[in-house]
């Protein structure tokens, strides 16, 4: 038997349960609920249905994107299942599991070089930060807890494994009742109840208070509370356990993006390069912390190595060009840039066009950025700047807020102050300036200094 064959052998594929994200809508939670339990019962023409839903309204919503894939690969459909593993790595998560998704799609293709590369991947992910290890828990020893506390602890891991949640939760309960310090028990209750975010990190919390290296605990709440600064100190304890996490390099650089500390989010996401050296998302990322810097060679240094179906790395080529006066350049860049539905997309073109001082081609193409789904916050921020320009200040706020509510950055913070402060409308910004003195600490001076002009403060 090849090599490759005995990876695929070896690293096998279940479904994903991991805790939805605070922000994930309820309908998107539940039609994925549904498509698990679907195709837990071998319904897989309703499955695929509710996943399908699912990501229509969340397509950040790895797990559905993943048993999604696992469904298309049993159903002979390697080429679907391809497609959905690649979306994640592009886009979500980096982790072994998506990795072998991608092995077995690629070998069901006949793609053997192909499919041993990425089981080869899987393979030293998990050697080196073998990050799978949450899923099964460490026990202590069972003689510390009562005997009806473990036999109720049995139940729960076998009602969890077979996707009864509520089975789960109330077996998991029961134990606790009689074992109230028992950590691996809160975890496993936080897994069940993967549903309801804020019951899940309560549970996943007192494991953490219980057992503070208590691994599994740290990764579930990371990965629930995502790129929030909230996730930081969770993301950290997964290094503390596991040195050479990818998705915890990256969830961190991404963390201090957000932050606007481009020092401490190029650190995070140069250990993340050195991993996979080739990753898009992470070249993207570094070249944005760079930016955050003023380090523009940097930052086009980083992009370089990309091909040009790199759609989120084509648009920020294209900013940087413009702003280097290389404006033609920047056009063709954007023109030939694909999905041109893509609302980023729409947004860079409105932004190249809102530079260039068109004003009706940056409006056209603002519309159809907001005609997609799923609207960014960058497109109502450059709406909120084309407000300023029309001399419509009330507007712009509006548009700017809306922004800040989204992604709190700096940029839509400040402009939203200025907007403020041509409508006269000083006091709306109060609570806003000190929350971004809360979330910027090291801006705090620079935003005194623009509150300080319309006395915000």
């Amino acid at each position: 038997m090849g090599s490759w064959k005995r990876w695929a052998m070896a690293l096998t594929l279940g479904l994903m349960v991991l805790p939805a994200q605070a922000d994930t809508p309820a309908a998107a939670l539940k039609a994925y609920q549904e498509g698990l339990h679907l195709q837990q019962a071998h319904e897989t023409e309703a499955a695929e249905k509710a996943y399908l839903q699912a990501l229509k309204l969340a397509p950040e919503l790895v797990s559905a994107r993943y048993n999604l894939g696992v469904l298309y690969l049993h159903q002979q459909q390697a080429e679907a299942a391809e497609y959905q593993a690649r979306k994640i790595l592009e886009h979500w998560l980096v982790d072994a599991d998506v990795y072998v998704l991608l092995g077995q799609a690629l070998a069901a293709q006949g793609k053997t070089e192909a499919a041993q590369q990425q089981f080869a991947r899987a393979l030293n992910l998990q050697a080196q930060h073998p990050i799978k290890a949450w899923l099964q828990p460490l026990a202590p020893p069972e003689e510390k807890y009562p005997a009806p506390a473990r036999a109720a602890y049995e139940r729960g891991k076998r009602a969890l494994d077979k996707g009864h949640d509520r089975q789960a939760q109330a077996a998991f309960q029961e134990a606790l009742k009689q074992a109230p310090h028992w950590a691996n028990a809160h975890y496993l209750l936080g897994l069940a109840q993967h549903s309801q975010p804020q019951l899940a990190r309560q549970s996943l919390e007192k494991a953490l208070q219980l057992a503070p290296q208590h691994l599994g605990a740290n990764i579930v709440l990371a990965r629930q509370l995502g790129h929030s600064p909230a996730a930081q100190r969770y993301w950290q304890g997964v290094l503390e356990q596991r040195p050479g996490t990818l998705e915890a390099y990256l969830a961190l650089g991404q963390i201090a993006l957000q932050q606007a500390d481009g020092a401490a989010a190029e650190n995070w996401l140069q250990q993340a390069l050195q991993l996979e050296p080739q990753a898009a998302k992470t070249r993207v990322l570094l070249a944005q912390a760079a930016l955050a810097q003023h380090k523009t060679p940097e930052a086009l240094r980083y992009l370089e190595p990309l091909p040009a179906d790199v759609l989120e790395a084509a648009l920020l080529k294209a900013d940087l060009l413009q702003n280097q006066g290389q404006a033609a350049a920047a056009l063709a860049l954007l023109k030939a840039a694909r999905p041109t539905q893509d609302a980023h997309l729409q947004t860079a073109l409105a932004r190249y066009w809102f530079r260039q001082g068109n004003w009706q081609q940056c409006r056209q193409h603002l519309g159809q950025a907001f005609g997609q789904p799923k609207v960014p916050a960058v497109t109502y921020a450059l709406r909120g700047e084309l407000a300023l320009q029309e001399k419509q200040p009330r507007q712009a706020m509006a548009y700017f807020k809306r922004a800040w509510e989204l992604q709190p950055e700096l940029r839509t913070l400040e402009h939203f102050l200025l907007a403020a402060l041509q409508h006269d409308q000083a006091q709306q910004a109060v609570p806003l300036f000190k929350q971004a003195v809360k979330l910027f600490p090291k801006q705090a001076e620079h935003l005194t200094r623009i509150s300080h002009k319309g006395a915000f403060t």
